[in-house]
């Protein structure tokens, strides 16, 4: 007996459990990452196979939630764990960076004292540029004074920044404000 014609059956590839990861890796950063990830893997797996700079994950925190069920909160999932817990397939996994200080930053003090020359250099600016300022009443254009007004609040806000980081004491390595 002679076979038949060669019949093809096309198949639809068999589908692998995925869980969708969306992280926002940055803190004060739309940049965002939607991916699917195979289903079997930690978060911490998750996490580099996504290529998250390592750096960025020290303020991240991760919640897994369940797409099907959107009454139920989503669960936090603390750092420690990261390593050892494997989502169920379909499970989202959302990642949200915090922002946290550090990095040159000399805490609470440091905060204030800046926020405090930036107000003094805009109140001088003000004060000398405007049309009644003391320079438009010593016979200065109005433009002259303005001018003459910036470079001064320039000035005042560059020395009080300097004056503030020669000192503060600079933090402790590793410490976060």
């Amino acid at each position: 007996m002679e076979p038949g014609p060669k019949i093809e059956i096309l198949a639809p590839p068999l589908s692998v459990p995925q869980n969708r990861l969306i992280a926002l890796p940055r803190p004060f950063s739309d940049y965002r990452i939607d991916t699917e990830m195979p289903a079997g893997m930690t978060i911490e797996e998750m996490l580099i196979a996504s290529k998250i700079d390592p750096t960025l994950l020290r303020f991240a925190h991760v919640w897994l939630s369940d797409p099907n069920d959107p009454v139920k909160d989503p669960v936090h999932i603390r750092r420690e764990y990261w390593h050892l817990v494997r989502p169920k397939p379909g499970i989202v996994i959302t990642l949200r960076a915090a922002p946290m200080g550090g990095g040159g930053g000399k805490g609470a003090l440091g905060i204030v004292l800046r926020v405090v020359v930036v107000v003094i250099a805009a109140v001088a600016t003000w004060y000398l540029g405007g049309a009644g300022g003391p320079l438009v009443l010593a016979g200065m254009s109005t433009a002259a004074a303005a001018a003459t007004a910036s470079v001064a609040g320039a000035a005042i806000g560059m020395t009080g920044a300097l004056n503030i980081a020669r000192s503060l004491p600079p933090l402790a390595q590793g410490a976060v404000t």
